[in-house]
């Protein structure tokens, strides 16, 4: 009777040891789709802003020139510099600016799955800080209508000939020089132009920082 208990007992054990085995594979299993997907996902936000910061590279470029052709107008106007071909040029420029969207695909997917499936806090943090700002750089955008301003007022009223960004040809080069209305624009132009630099500067830092250290994750 005796030991019929103890290989009972026994039998139970081992069921019991069987079944903590087969919840830990499991665990394990489960831990490792969880892993598998994080890092899917981190190699997909990898691509898409290391492709981000290409469009940010430009648009910096860009905003560069912008900033370089504005100060050129504003010193040709205050040393009452006679009419230039470049002047044709430089004043499309100045308005001619944008800022396009982060791409959102992957950190929707995150989003959808749920970001707490990057287990690294501060990683966790710094993605969702770059797509806030990518949303609020878009924001500051239409706010700032200084380029609708100009294409819808300034060039109509002073130029004869106007390709957006290009190419425009003043009615009268004398009066825009002397003109309160032209000069507080440009100068919002520069001021417009020189803030989104610093954001695409700052912008461009957060993506390189999330970049080095989703690499240092995948490589572990």
């Amino acid at each position: 009777m005796k030991s019929y208990i103890f290989y009972a007992i026994g039998e139970i054990f081992l069921v019991m040891i069987g079944i903590l085995i087969a919840l830990q594979v499991n665990n394990w299993n489960e831990k490792r789709k969880e892993l598998n997907l994080a890092n899917n996902i981190l190699g997909q936000l990898q691509t898409t802003i290391a492709n981000d910061t290409l469009v940010l590279n430009s648009q910096l470029i860009m905003f560069e020139n912008m900033i370089t052709e504005t100060r050129w107008v504003i010193e040709q106007f205050e040393n009452d510099a006679p009419y230039s071909p470049r002047m044709d040029t430089s004043l499309a420029v100045i308005s001619a600016f944008s800022i396009t969207e982060a791409d959102y695909t992957a950190f929707n997917y995150l989003e959808n799955v749920g970001i707490g499936i990057i287990e690294d806090q501060e990683l966790r943090d710094q993605i969702s800080t770059y797509y806030a700002h990518s949303k609020l750089m878009q924001q500051v955008d239409e706010y700032f209508e200084v380029n609708k301003y100009f294409r819808q007022v300034i060039y109509p009223k002073f130029f004869k000939r106007y390709r957006y960004g290009r190419y425009v040809k003043p009615v009268d080069y004398q009066a825009l020089k002397i003109s309160d209305e032209f000069r507080v624009v440009v100068d919002m132009c520069l001021n417009d132009a020189s803030y989104y630099r610093s954001m695409i500067n700052a912008q461009k830092e957060r993506a390189s920082e999330i970049l080095t250290a989703i690499n240092r994750k995948l490589n572990l």
